[in-house]
């Protein structure tokens, strides 16, 4: 079943595409993310958002707890994709545990944030609501802000397979890059702008790694608000409507009192290089909810957005609606979001995305929490079925804290209805001191143990962290074993890392590692400098 006509629906995004038009900018300060801890590794974890929710490599990320507003401390970014975001500790290592949702804010400021002290409030002032926000001053000066990191990254690999027919096989890898972030702010009219862009060289044996030349915009937008509207224009990422990604093109919200709406009209980039294409148009349009009263606070989003492909790919028309919204009481915290599909193909609507994850206290000391996931993705360009295989997951998980330390325990069941991916049981544990009496060092550990169809993997990691002033030090030990049909492949891998000051503005951080295993050996060196402006 198709709706309307093709020419219709060009009129109705058109429509959409004027009205967003209308002005240049989009956002209130710095937004807020909210987001997931998936796995802990030793001093790095993975984020359930990536760039898709506009986070790029070498972001400095503050880190809140998302019941009440603490900020725990401070994230660097390593890489990301689409979904998901791999960080370490900028700073003094604080107390995470698989399932903690959170909420990140990125840091763009002229020189990195000071230490806090152990006395002072680690409690974020609450941002005005946007309706209550005055119209901003355009006579003041522009002012910079932002930071610049230069990054290089080798690794050298060398793999030997008895049973291959090649005895030693050595591959490099080698990659500078640079990453900007950049806002200017009190531009003329009180337009604010800001981008975030990455560009890497990317250098391997044999050329086995393509493109070589790299240059990802992850965003190139202006802004301005007013007392109830704000507008936006550019490469940007709808903060208000979290599910339809990033746009070439604008978007217009009105909010008062807690209630708003708006739409969001443009060119989806294209999903390879991230570049500009007109070959994807899509709109959304959304309406938004938000709500406080004392320790009860609750945030919605609703939204219905259609990608309406160029009559040239072939491609049928993406329809689908969108929910999330997030209930927080004390340190009680909920949080839901869903994504229906409509798969022409097969005549039918399908919920590609679900979610539902809870935290919660169970006295002082201890908390709670549990999730449960499902994903059916949606793949626009697939040719025949465009819903792929279907994974359902789901976790639960316990953590104790006692002072400082924290440990923590989870158990995840995963169903994945596809033959090249197996189902299976996760269990999983880790700890973290951040500082003892044994010469103020610090202790982490993590271990998980997957329990699959066709293999088992046990993987675990003990670690020592400590500071010399501004300075810190991290070292960590690596475990990994694969059982796959009786054959057991075991590898051991160390890391050291050093992150230290320059000047006020400026860090550095080196990390060294070498692997060894039975069929793969493997060094790496990772080199980079943080310019705050």
């Amino acid at each position: 079943m198709r709706y309307g006509t093709r020419s219709a629906r060009r009129a109705a995004f058109l429509t959409a595409l004027a009205l967003a038009l209308t002005s240049i900018a989009a956002t209130v300060g710095e937004p807020t993310l909210d987001a997931i801890v998936e796995h802990i590794s030793g001093t790095e974890l993975r984020l359930s958002v990536g760039s898709g929710q506009g986070i790029a490599p070498g972001d400095l990320l503050q880190v809140f707890t998302d019941a009440s507003d603490q900020l725990l401390g401070r994230l660097r970014v390593i890489s990301v994709s689409d979904e998901g975001a791999i960080a370490t500790f900028a700073g003094d290592p604080f107390p995470l545990t698989r399932g903690t949702p959170l909420q990140l804010a990125v840091i763009n400021s002229r020189e990195e944030p000071p230490e806090l002290p152990a006395s002072a409030s680690r409690t974020r002032a609450a941002a005005p609501a946007t309706s209550a926000l005055p119209p901003e001053s355009g006579g003041m000066s522009p002012r910079v802000d932002g930071s610049l990191g230069l990054q290089f990254n080798a690794r050298e690999t060398i793999t030997e397979w008895e049973d291959s027919g090649v005895e030693r096989v050595e591959r490099t890898f080698t990659t500078p890059t640079a990453a900007l972030r950049l806002r200017v702010v009190d531009l003329p009219g009180g337009v604010t702008f800001r981008t975030s862009l990455r560009g890497s060289y990317r250098s391997s044996t044999n050329d086995l790694v393509q493109p070589k030349d790299f240059v990802r915009v992850y965003s190139l937008q202006v802004d301005k608000s007013f007392r109830n509207l704000q507008l936006g224009l550019g490469r940007l990422y709808n903060t208000y409507e979290p599910l339809t990604g990033y746009y070439d093109g604008a978007y217009v919200h009105y909010g008062r009192d807690g209630f708003g709406g708006g739409v969001a009209a443009g060119l989806q980039p294209d999903r390879e290089n991230g570049g500009v294409t007109t070959d994807l148009p899509k709109y959304s349009l959304f309406a938004n909810y938000s709500d406080r009263n004392g320790a009860l606070r609750y945030e919605g989003v609703v939204s219905f957005s259609q990608v309406l492909p160029a009559s040239s790919t072939g491609l049928e028309d993406h329809t689908y609606f969108g929910w999330t919204q997030t209930l927080r009481a004390g340190r009680l915290a909920v949080r839901h979001s869903m994504q229906v599909d409509r798969d022409v193909g097969n005549d039918k609507w399908v919920a590609s995305r679900f979610l539902l994850s809870a935290s919660a206290p169970l006295g002082s000391w201890l908390g709670i929490h549990a999730r449960y996931s499902l994903r059916q993705p949606y793949e626009l360009e697939a040719v025949g079925d465009v819903v792929s295989y279907r994974r359902d997951r789901a976790n639960v998980g316990l953590t104790l804290n006692a002072g400082s330390a924290l440990l923590g325990a989870d158990f995840t069941v995963n169903d994945v209805r596809d033959d090249g991916i197996d189902s299976g049981y996760t269990y999983s544990g880790h700890f973290s001191i951040p500082n003892t009496s044994l010469a103020g060092l610090g202790l982490t550990g993590s271990v998980s143990y997957w329990d699959r169809e066709r293999d088992d993997v046990l993987y675990a990691s003990p670690g020592l962290t400590r500071a010399f002033g501004r300075t810190r030090t991290r070292a960590a030990y690596h475990y990994y074993r694969t059982d796959e049909g009786g054959l057991a492949v075991s590898t051991h891998a160390a890391d050291l890392s050093v992150d230290f000051p320059i000047s006020r503005r400026l860090r550095g951080t080196l990390t060294g590692r070498l692997q060894r295993g039975e069929a793969l050996d493997g060094n790496s060196i990772y080199a980079a400098l943080w310019w705050a402006f």
